[in-house]
């Protein structure tokens, strides 16, 4: 290897960006070694800078946190606009068959129509609360 290749990456800062998502995501610790399938040992030792992370570890973290591996590794990103509650719904969803993804899919779409019918049946008691009155 030649020596201006040697410190191309910082593993502290490294480190230290996959703890950060981490916490933006409300992920502790083992919620990000249980969704990425990386040990706890790991991931502690990754985010305290006392491992290198390997390659296989660095794209699984990087996808359980939605952010790119360049970014982990650089500091360069990509702005995502994906919540914890849809990338935990997505490594939920990965674990699943086809079949099920698609069942699932369609169970959430049910109950989006049903959600959206039932706040527009709220709304229209509050903005008309004479209507459906007998006398």
């Amino acid at each position: 290897m030649r020596p201006e290749n040697q410190n191309i990456i910082d593993y502290n800062a490294v480190g230290d960006r996959i703890q950060k998502e981490r916490i933006k995501c409300g992920f502790t610790p083992k919620d990000l070694a249980e969704f990425s399938n990386v040990s706890l040992s790991a991931v502690n030792e990754i985010e305290r800078g006392i491992r290198r992370v390997g390659l296989t570890n660095l794209v699984l973290i990087a996808r359980t946190l939605n952010v790119g591996v360049e970014y982990l590794l650089f500091g360069k990103k990509e702005e995502t606009s994906f919540s914890r509650r849809e990338i935990k719904a997505s490594v939920l969803l990965k674990e699943c068959t086809e079949e099920e993804q698609d069942a699932i899919l369609q169970t959430v779409e049910t109950m989006v129509k049903v959600f959206a019918d039932n706040r527009e049946r709220a709304h229209s008691r509050l903005t008309r609360p004479d209507e459906g009155k007998k006398d």
